[in-house]
């Protein structure tokens, strides 16, 4: 049930996508059957193959690492420039 959910899920998703569109007739088909067979391509790597999980997982956790990373610099950043401000109002 809950697979017949997901797949119920996409297709309106796509159908809203499509009835919002502002010039269906660019719509190319093959576009959209390329990115749902990725889509399902990756699922199937994801979940179903031994390989698959650690992969992703390395690629998880070097990604949420990069944000980490940009967070932090950000705020230095930030801080930075909030100190160059204030002393230039004083």
């Amino acid at each position: 049930m809950d697979r017949l959910i997901a797949f119920l899920g996409i297709f309106i998703l796509l159908l809203i996508s499509y009835s919002l569109s502002n010039d269906r007739k660019k719509v190319d088909p093959k576009i959209i059957i390329w990115g749902l067979s990725l889509q399902f391509i990756f699922a199937i790597l994801i979940l179903r193959t031994p390989i698959g999980k650690p992969i992703f997982g390395f690629l998880d956790s070097a990604i949420s690492k990069l944000i980490v990373f940009l967070m932090l610099e950000e705020t230095f950043y930030l801080n930075l420039l909030y100190q160059m401000l204030d002393s230039i109002q004083q």
